[in-house]
């Protein structure tokens, strides 16, 4: 084991391994999602990506809302807890191949998400001293293991799905989650030093004899998670409720905030900023879901030494890449540190911005070396180094925005804060889409060349783009510092 990660304490790891399940979950049910309900459910392939969209969109958006309980009601490891339990409770629900309440599951599935991600999140920075520039590196751990989730989830779940049936990944994925579980119980008491204790009093209350305020709480939770299946038996609401959920938010964000002092407002105002281009990487990173797999079923040939390699395995490139990229960039990081050179924050969100441009200039190469008179391996090796420039640009990024969360948050509102930060990640999703189909507009079905055309120009474009942007936030790096207020941000 690397000698600064042993340093790390042992709760950093189950914390880790939990979200790694957690993650597994998610993406290995949105995987499934679409072939399950074209061909176990039989619906038209327009409501089931609605469905899927709606999956997708309700998973980062939900963890501000589990965000706020967790602040003001449960405490972090009440909410991780919660989370974990509705999450196998639904994953149980998907086993049943019944329409409706498949729907309750996956409503039941958004929600623990919602419970647990921006709590465990929050909680892994808690666990280290305020001035601790480890904290940096305590998150990467995290993300690598998000990332070995995202990548195992999607394989796992087709195996299994294509050898013993659908039914099985949803026992596989409980049961897993029933292991972190199990781990987290385990480390409760070192768990709940690191946070702020819930309120106890409050949740002890009875309503009635034999039944808690804490006990109703539970009910009522659980409620309003299997309420959420809602929207995905009638899709025709998702818009109008995902909207209705985003005003709701902004105005509960800017009532919090107004409740602070201004030090705390500034804080506040540095990690929105922050987040707002943590949002543009995103809808550019995430074209990996898109335009670019688009691009890779269209217009690439599949096959490496006879084999034809299925195009949803390109999917699994881009987290696998943050597994490869993760022991680099701890080592880069403890190496810069020892020399004083570690960048800040802010810096740190500028070269994952960097990044994601090269990114798109390699896939702009790919493009353009995916033309008939070229090899079709070096499309191939372009399309994997240019997943290798994102994962790394994610790696550096993501963890660095969650420090700067745990950092910058005033402490009653740091899960609110961290589930604000999905909440960017859901909109950076959005753009994502809407890039990917203003760019894609006017792919010809029969027309290779010109369709190449417009990838390598789409691609070229989100590469100027996104670098524009990476410098715009270098400027801004002196005031995001001056608003932080704190030396070692």
């Amino acid at each position: 084991m690397n000698r600064n990660m042993a340093t790390h304490p042992k709760s950093v790891y189950v914390l880790s391994f939990a979200e790694g399940w957690g993650r597994f979950n998610y993406y290995g049910t949105q995987m499934i999602l679409v072939l399950y309900f074209t061909k176990v459910f039989l619906l038209s392939n327009s409501k089931s990506l609605a469905i899927y969209g709606a999956f997708a969109s309700f998973s980062f958006a939900l963890p501000i809302l589990g965000g706020l309980i967790a602040d003001k009601l449960l405490g972090s490891f009440r909410a991780i807890i919660l989370g974990i339990i509705f999450s196998i409770l639904a994953n149980l629900l998907l086993s049943f191949s019944i329409f409706k309440l498949f729907c309750f599951g996956l409503g039941l599935n958004t929600f623990g998400t919602g419970l647990f991600k921006s709590s465990c999140a929050n909680l892994i920075g808690a666990l280290y001293h305020p001035e601790d520039i480890k904290r940096t590196r305590g998150y990467t751990i995290y993300y690598l293991s998000i990332n070995i989730g995202a990548t195992l989830g999607p394989i796992v779940y087709g195996l299994i799905s294509a050898y013993y049936g659908w039914n099985y990944c949803f026992y596989v994925t409980a049961l897993g989650l029933s292991l972190g579980l199990f781990f987290l119980i385990l480390n409760k008491k070192y768990l709940l030093q690191a946070v702020l204790a819930p309120k106890e009093k409050l949740l002890t209350l009875n309503l009635i004899p034999g039944l808690s305020l804490k006990n109703f709480l539970y009910f009522i939770l659980l409620l309003i998670g299997l309420l959420l299946g809602l929207p995905f038996l009638f899709p025709e609401i998702i818009n109008p409720l995902l909207i209705s959920f985003t005003i709701l938010i902004f105005f509960i964000v800017l009532f919090i905030t107004l409740k602070h002092p201004p030090a705390e407002k500034k804080r506040i105002l540095a990690i929105l900023i922050l987040g707002l281009f943590g949002m543009l990487f995103f809808a550019a990173s995430l074209q990996v879901g898109s335009s670019i797999i688009l691009f890779i079923n269209d217009n690439v040939h599949h096959y490496l030494f006879n084999w034809n390699i299925p195009t949803i395995m390109f999917t699994s490139l881009y987290p696998l890449a943050v597994i490869i990229s993760a022991p680099f960039i701890t080592v880069l990081w403890s190496k810069l540190e020892k020399r004083n050179l570690n960048p800040s924050t802010p810096l740190k969100l500028f070269y994952g911005l960097v990044l994601a441009a090269l990114a798109f200039i390699v896939f702009s190469l790919a493009a353009a070396f995916a033309y008939p008179l070229y090899n079709h391996y070096y499309a191939l090796g372009l399309i994997v180094l240019g997943n290798l420039f994102l994962g790394c640009g994610e790696l550096v990024l993501t963890p660095a925005m969650f420090s700067a969360i745990n950092i910058l948050a005033p402490s009653t509102i740091k899960n609110s804060m961290v589930g604000l930060w999905f909440l960017f990640v859901a909109f950076g999703g959005y753009f994502s889409s809407v890039i990917a189909n203003f760019s894609t507009q006017h792919i010809s079905p029969n027309n290779l060349i010109e369709n190449l055309n417009v990838f390598q120009h789409a691609f070229l474009s989100i590469s100027l783009a996104t670098l524009l942007l990476s410098f715009i936030l270098l400027i801004l790096v002196p005031l995001i510092k001056r608003l932080s207020d704190i030396k070692t941000f």
